[in-house]
Order: C-alpha cells, then structure tokens, then sequence
C-alpha cells in the first residue's frame, strides 16, 4: 500500500532578473560594455600572438639561413 502525501503546487515566483525598464537599459549596457571589453582583449590576444609568430618565424628564418651557410661553405 502506498502513503499518499500532500503534493501542494509549488509557489509562483516571479523572480525575473530585470523588471523595472531602467534596470533593464542598465543590464543591457553592462552587457554590451562587456561584450567591447572581451572583443578588445580578443585583439590584444591576436596582435601580440601575431607579434610573437612573426618573431618565431624570422629566428627560426635566421638560424636555417646560417645552418645552410655552414654546410655549403
């Protein structure tokens, strides 16, 4: 035999996050400041891993110059 229990609904919450409109605009500019923040420093990422490829590349450039140079001397 099974206990029946008292299922009583759940309350109604309005919990929304934003609900008065200049919370809203406030909430809405937070974000898209956020947005230029993280998209800036998206580009500082790129510029410097650019920077430091190129730097990669041109040492690695140099010492194969000066390891053919040896062994065709």
């Amino acid at each position: 035999m099974k206990k029946q229990r008292n299922m009583t609904p759940p309350k109604e919450n309005n919990n929304s996050p934003v609900t008065d409109s200049k919370e809203k605009e406030m909430y809405e500019m937070h974000e898209k400041e956020f947005k230029i923040i993280i998209l800036r420093k998206f580009s500082e990422v790129q510029e410097t891993t650019d920077r430091r490829f190129n730097e990669i590349r041109k040492t690695i450039h140099d010492i194969n110059e000066k390891f053919n140079k040896r062994w065709i001397l």
